[in-house]
């Protein structure tokens, strides 16, 4: 009786085994693959965050995260300096100075031939003045932009900046009203 005992053990640890999940091969996933589908995420999550009716920073911040995931992940395509553009977008939204800065000198630095390149020089004198509040260090870059860009349009607004450097709002509408004045 015992002996049989065993044998009905046996017989049904075999059929256990033999009926328990298949192994299947995971799929291989290769970097154009990954690359599909952090775009992919990317864009699911621009939608949420851009079409909510109130700004969730929550997930404004992970949007900062993996933008800067994929540009490490992939520095060399096409989309990465946009999406470190957009990441120091955000992180300026968010208040997140320094972070913002960092973002938009990257872009300056890697990707000297983007389009909004000077528009990133431009920024990071714009965040040390109006959030860091380091009127010296805005004043250095919209120097650069100036001396760098003289003939783009931003090469004007950062000669305005710089006369307007340090000015309160109810010193510059004075100013404007002087002005209208004067014509």
């Amino acid at each position: 009786m015992m002996k049989s005992f065993n044998n009905i053990i046996v017989a049904s640890l075999l059929l256990l085994a033999a009926c328990g999940p298949e192994t299947k091969e995971e799929p291989v996933v290769t970097p154009e693959l990954l690359k599909t589908e952090k775009v992919a995420s990317l864009k699911t999550m621009e939608s949420k965050l851009y079409g909510a009716e109130k700004f969730d920073e929550s997930m404004a911040m992970a949007m900062v995260n993996q933008y800067a995931d994929y540009v490490k992940n992939f520095p060399d395509d096409t989309v990465s300096a946009d999406y470190l553009f957009k990441a120091g977008e955000i992180s300026s939204s968010l208040r997140q100075g320094k972070q913002a800065i960092d973002f938009f000198q990257q872009v300056y630095d890697k990707y000297p031939t983007y389009r909004k390149a000077h528009y990133c020089l431009f920024l990071q004198a714009f965040v040390y003045e109006t959030q860091l509040k380091d009127l010296g260090k805005a004043k250095e870059y919209y120097t650069k932009v100036i001396e760098k860009y003289p003939n783009e349009h931003i090469a004007g607004d950062a000669k305005a900046s710089i006369d307007n450097l340090g000015k309160s709002d109810e010193e510059l509408v004075r100013e404007f009203e002087a002005k209208n004045k004067l014509k």
